[in-house]
C-alpha cells in the first residue's frame, strides 16, 4: 500500500513538524542577519515566519490528540503528511542556499 494512500503515523508527524520548525527557525534566524535586506527578503521572513507558526501548530494539535488516545499512536490524513513532506522538500532547498551563503 502506498504511504500515502494509508492514513499516516501521528507520532511521525509530530516528529516532522519539530523538525521542520527547527529549519524554519534557522532559516529565518539567518535572513534576519542580513543587515539592510530588501523588500522581497522581508516578506520571505514573514511568509516564514507564518509557515513556523502553522507547522507548529500542526505538530501540537496532534501531539494533543495522541495524548487524549492515551498516548497511542493516531492515524492522520495522509494529506497532511503530503504536506509536511512538501514544505521539508521546499525547506531542505532553501537551508542549502542558507548555508552556502553562510560559507561565502
Amino acid at each position: 500500500m502506498d504511504g500515502l494512500s494509508a492514513a499516516a503515523s501521528g507520532m511521525a508527524v509530530v516528529s516532522l513538524a519539530i523538525q521542520l520548525v527547527g529549519s524554519v527557525r534557522d532559516i529565518n534566524r539567518f535572513m534576519r542577519q542580513v543587515s539592510d535586506a530588501p523588500k522581497e527578503l522581508k516578506r520571505l521572513i514573514d511568509l516564514l515566519e507564518q509557515l513556523e507558526v502553522i507547522i507548529e501548530g500542526v505538530g501540537e494539535l496532534i501531539e494533543r490528540q495522541r495524548r487524549s488516545a492515551g498516548d497511542n499512536d493516531i492515524d492522520v490524513s495522509p494529506n497532511v503528511l503530503k504536506a509536511m513532506k512538501t514544505c521539508e522538500s521546499r525547506l531542505a532547498r532553501i537551508e542549502d542556499v542558507v548555508e552556502k551563503a553562510r560559507k561565502g
